[in-house]
């Protein structure tokens, strides 16, 4: 289920369950589970799992980016890059 962008017209498509989501890609949130493992990209009002390259292709494009990485928690002076 790869995300489709459209440059020209600043969307993206995604096929989740047989039915194709589109969306302006500034509208697209992405966020992640509890767990912070899984990211999902919210489209067209619904909630569809993605991958990490997927995420960040959202994000490059100017998706909404509110993913919590826990890799680098706040107050985690050890994980610092």
């Amino acid at each position: 289920m790869p995300v489709e962008f459209d440059q020209d017209t600043i969307t993206c498509a995604i096929t989740f369950e047989g039915e194709v989501l589109q969306s302006a890609v500034p509208d697209v949130i992405i966020t992640n589970s509890q767990d912070a493992h899984h990211p999902y990209a919210l489209i067209s009002g619904r909630r569809v799992p993605i991958n990490e390259e997927e995420a960040d292709a959202l994000a490059i494009n100017g998706a909404q980016d509110e993913r919590h990485h826990s890799k680098y928690a706040q107050g985690s002076v050890n994980n610092l890059p």
